[in-house]
């Protein structure tokens, strides 16, 4: 006995295949996404630290302690 193939219609065997295109895009763009944002933090605190530094070392004029502390 020959197994029968069923035929789908070209538009559906398509249709899911774009499916999974756009999908993997999307999955795609939101993991580089998520890793922008990630380096955009990782960033921001160096600075931000930095700055605090910079404060800290302009306010101290170099002494190991503030005056006051």
């Amino acid at each position: 006995m020959k197994k029968k193939t069923v035929r789908r219609p070209a538009m559906q065997k398509r249709s899911r295949t774009y499916t999974g295109l756009v999908g993997g895009i999307g999955e795609l763009l939101e993991a580089a996404r998520r890793a922008s944002a990630r380096t955009v933090n990782a960033l921001m605190t160096a600075t931000y630290w930095e700055v605090g530094r910079r404060i800290v070392d302009f306010e101290q004029r170099g002494a190991d302690r503030a005056k006051y502390g």
